[in-house]
């Protein structure tokens, strides 16, 4: 009932942190504080009974880490310990994963609760939730947030909740979040959901009704092409930025490339200390800018232990599972999330790939996922990871 109660708030008050900070007013940091309390409590309890051996040193590693980064930061001790976001992840991460049925249809409700949320905002001019005040202007042309304080928070959470679907085989899901992604304007997360709803198709032609599945896709398309093609003669920006997004000749990603140099050469020249245990903030007042990495941003503000708990569990599934496409296409999706941007650390869609990532350690892919061989998924239905 406790894990129950507590994977509610982390749903509530740090996924969709946006909708509860907008509605609970003041109450909402309490919330949070409680819910962070009781989901180390529940770690520790965990690290003190038997548990698989590689969830208890990514667990252990995280809580050591999570008090020890802030003794060499330039921030202060409280400060950087309330913004440990990585490490909070992995712990939450952990109390989803015992909880995932549940998690997984709330997700998956809330996916399409964005995707309306979006479809309002971008056609009707609502909003439904307070803005980030980095977000306050200007941004509209670019970005919509539909339940997301900043887009960029939204965008990963649609990446990571369309890859889950993925794994389920949910066609229909795969589709909402891929448009969602577009209206988001995060464009990472619409090309790194392109593949897996290729694939999703491709293996509807082969095992089922052709007939079926081309008149199913013209309906689809035929909707989505109404409303995108509005969107776009709206927002032509927004395509032109789509159409360039893996051009290194685009002014963003060349601005990408210059931070990531920049934070590059903070790290090489940083403390032999810091470089194990990270410090937290600087390199990102220094450069002006975070570093739009999630792997060089736990290098300066993490350390390499770190970036060693992140990378080694990502590659270990990677490889483990090398050979199946939709684990394959999965971690590629992540991979390419954590290179372009920071936001897979965050408290929108950290949480969620650790709740799959110890989902994928404890048992066979073949027990968590059900496997396309079997009857292919073509309802909006969430279809629930079972172990």
């Amino acid at each position: 009932m406790i894990k129950t109660t507590i994977a509610l708030l982390i749903c509530i008050v740090f996924i969709f942190s946006a909708v509860a900070k907008t509605y609970l007013g003041p109450v909402y940091s309490y919330v949070q504080i409680i819910t962070l309390l009781g989901g180390v409590m529940i770690c520790l309890k965990t690290l003190l009974s038997r548990c698989e051996k590689s969830i208890m040193i990514i667990l252990l590693g995280s809580l050591i880490l999570l008090f020890v980064i802030p003794l060499f930061s330039s921030l202060g001790y409280i400060n950087t310990l309330s913004s440990l976001s990585f490490l909070y992840s992995i712990i939450l991460g952990y109390i989803l994963f015992c909880r995932k049925k549940l998690v997984v249809k709330i997700l998956f409700v809330f996916l399409i609760a964005n995707f309306f949320a979006l479809l309002g905002e971008t056609f009707l001019g609502l909003t439904f939730v307070d803005k980030s005040e980095n977000y306050q202007s200007g941004y509209n042309v670019l970005y919509k947030f539909g339940l997301f304080s900043d887009p960029k928070s939204g965008g990963f959470f649609i990446l990571i909740t369309g890859l889950l679907a993925y794994l389920h085989g949910n066609f229909i899901l795969l589709i909402v979040a891929f448009t969602a992604s577009i209206f988001t304007g995060v464009r990472i997360s619409t090309v790194a959901l392109l593949l897996p709803l290729i694939d999703l198709f491709m293996i509807g032609i082969k095992r089922y009704n052709i007939k079926k599945i081309v008149v199913f896709s013209i309906c689809i398309c035929s909707i989505a092409y109404y409303y995108l093609y509005t969107f776009f003669q709206e927002n032509s920006v927004v395509m032109s930025r789509l159409l360039t997004a893996v051009s290194s000749q685009d002014g963003s990603n060349q601005l990408r490339f210059f931070y990531w140099i920049r934070h590059w050469e903070e790290f090489i020249n940083s403390s032999f200390a810091h470089i194990f245990w990270g410090n937290y903030g600087y390199a990102d007042a220094v450069v002006g800018n975070g570093a739009e990495c999630a792997f060089l941003d736990l290098l300066n503000n993490y350390g390499i232990f770190s970036f060693l708990i992140y990378s080694i569990t990502l590659f270990y599934i990677w490889l483990r599972y090398f050979l199946d496409r939709r684990v394959f296409l999965f971690c590629l999706g992540i991979f390419a999330a954590s290179v372009s941007g920071r936001f897979i650390l965050g408290f929108s869609a950290g949480p969620i790939v650790w709740m799959i990532f110890f989902s994928f350690i404890v048992k066979h892919y073949s027990d968590i996922f059900n496997p396309l061989v079997g009857k292919y998924n073509f309802r909006c239905q969430a279809t629930c990871i079972e172990i």
